[in-house]
């Protein structure tokens, strides 16, 4: 099994097996409720239990620079799609993220 490092914003470097779920649980004023974010073929998929224990809310999609997924030089470097729950075969929102420019 392969690992993934985790660098926290306070410095500490961890690392994790590239298939842990980290989930985030948030009690204060600004923010309340729990997102988990999970490895996938594609980069991350992000989870809201409250929405859905099991489906996808978002994918952060690093297929499109990946070796099967580059077909152009104009690909994006990443790109967020935004999922319903309840239909995950297409996304309701996509952010393509390029070096100078994003595109919705």
């Amino acid at each position: 099994m392969s690992k993934t490092t985790i660098k926290k914003a306070n410095g500490l470097v961890m690392e994790v097996d590239s298939d842990a779920a980290v989930a985030y649980a948030f009690h204060q004023a600004e923010a309340l409720g729990e997102i988990t974010i999970r490895p996938c073929a594609f980069g991350l998929e992000v989870l809201c239990p409250a929405v859905d224990p099991d489906r996808p809310i978002a994918l952060i999609d690093l297929h499109p620079q990946s070796v099967k997924g580059r077909t152009a030089e104009e690909d994006p470097l990443v790109q967020i799609l935004v999922h319903a729950p309840t239909k995950q075969d297409e996304a309701i929102a996509r952010f393509r993220y390029f070096p100078v420019r994003t595109q919705a």
